[in-house]
């Protein structure tokens, strides 16, 4: 069983997702729950007849899903074994081994001091995207999302840093990315 995370899940046939339901969509006979771990949204579908075996779940709730990947009409979606609502601090305990994989990308070694030095500047650079970041979808989403493209114009930052700090909120859940290149703040 592999946790979904940065890995694609059309690679594995059982799964676990520990996310956030963003989307909830009655098909009749069956209801897709879409989740975001942070990283992309998945589809968590449970069929009619089986809707007793697991908890109501709303818009907003963490969850931690156990299940098998399956594919309808070249669509592909998660049919749980095991689905359980969890609170956002647990979410953020279960994720913790993919988020220091996601974090330990990339980083340098120098020494102590220069590294003290560097990440006063780089925490308050960050700070000061992730802020922009976040007014700007707040301001800008009329309920469609915000087009990432918007975030490069509007923030007087190089496109990696803003880049770095998107995927960095979508890890942590506070925004989503509803479809490709459109961001929302989760609410």
């Amino acid at each position: 069983m592999r946790y979904i995370g940065i890995l694609k899940y059309e690679d594995f046939k059982r799964v676990y997702v520990v996310g956030t339901v963003i989307k909830i969509i009655d098909k009749g006979k069956y209801i897709d729950v879409i989740v975001n771990n942070g990283i992309e949204n998945f589809t968590i579908r449970i069929f009619e007849n089986e809707l007793f075996n697991f908890p109501s779940l709303e818009e907003g709730q963490s969850i931690l899903v156990l299940g098998k990947v399956k594919e309808f009409r070249g669509k592909k979606y998660i049919h749980p074994d095991f689905l359980v609502v969890i609170e956002p601090e647990v979410e953020i305990l279960l994720k913790i081994p993919i988020i220091k994989k996601y974090l330990s990308r990339g980083i340098k070694i120098e020494t102590r001091e220069k590294r003290e030095e560097d990440k006063t500047v780089e925490k308050r650079k960050v700070v000061d995207i992730r802020k922009a970041v976040l007014e700007i979808l707040e301001r800008e989403d009329r309920g469609e999302g915000v087009d990432i493209n918007v975030l490069y114009e509007k923030i007087d930052a190089n496109p990696e840093e803003i880049e770095r700090v998107v995927e960095e909120l979508k890890l942590y859940g506070f925004i989503y990315e509803p479809q490709p290149g459109k961001l929302k703040i989760l609410k």
